[in-house]
């Protein structure tokens, strides 16, 4: 801990009486994983980073594009090109360098996945595929690890928490399809586009996230688990929904 980590960093939030100095003093030794360094993983981490979360994993094989910066406000100009989870790794050190933050360069697959998770106390999935998705569900479950789920598309977002044996897991509430010919070429061998997004739905989503993963390190408030959380930036909605455990689920049904 450098001179930069007296009370006066933390001092705005361990006023909070859910978390105060005991609360701060839990997270310093908690491993977070944010899964994919986007839209959602930038404002999750920047504000996990800024809780003092003492281990946070970044995973993403991609490399910073410049559609991304209109969104994933960790990135500039100058960062395109470089690979996403040793820029923000580096960001995130500079803003807070009392915890330690792992850049982690690779694509989660089923071969990898179990080992990407082991150790940490909460996964954050921040992926924008959805076959990654099923896998860190997947993943998540057999090792019994919570995992925080969020997906957005133009101004609409959902997040929710999977607690392997306290409730739904995400092939749960959305059953895992048939996707052979998803995402192939068209009669004209066009890729179809990756669908329109706006910053602050992933702003509004990533910040919810770290909200629920705060709240699941330090065993507070009542987590989504169970429950979904849908938004509508374009109308001002937001609103609560139930979601129930598959009993016949492949994933989670044997727990």
């Amino acid at each position: 801990m450098d001179d930069y980590s007296s009370e006066e960093r933390y001092s705005r939030q361990t006023q909070i009486p859910h978390i105060g100095q005991e609360g701060q003093a839990r997270l310093a030794g908690k491993k977070v994983l944010i899964a994919g360094a986007g839209g959602l993983g930038t404002p999750c981490a920047s504000y996990l980073a800024g809780m003092g979360v003492g281990h946070i994993g970044i995973v993403d094989n991609d490399v910073v594009s410049l559609s991304n910066l209109p969104r994933q406000f960790m990135y500039g100009t100058a960062d395109i090109g470089h690979e996403k989870a040793k820029v923000i790794a580096a960001r995130l050190h500079g803003a807070n360098p009392t915890i330690h933050i792992e850049p982690i360069v690779t694509r989660i697959d089923r071969g990898n996945a179990g080992k990407l998770i082991s150790g940490y106390d909460v996964v954050a999935s921040c992926l924008d595929n959805l076959d990654t998705r099923y896998i860190l569900n997947q993943a998540c479950v057999e090792a019994r690890i919570p995992m925080v789920e969020a997906g957005i598309m133009g101004f609409t977002g959902i997040v929710t928490v999977v607690k392997p044996g306290h409730g739904p897991c995400y092939h749960c509430v959305f059953p895992q399809k048939d996707r052979t010919n998803e995402g192939s070429a068209d009669a004209k061998g066009q890729t179809p586009s990756p669908p329109g997004v706006l910053g602050s739905t992933a702003g509004t989503a990533g910040s919810v996230q770290a909200g629920e993963v705060l709240k699941l390190l330090l065993g507070i408030g009542e987590s989504l688990v169970g429950r979904m959380l849908l938004f509508d930036l374009l109308r001002a909605d937001f609103r609560l929904v139930s979601v129930a455990r598959a009993p016949e689920c492949p994933v989670c049904g044997h727990i």
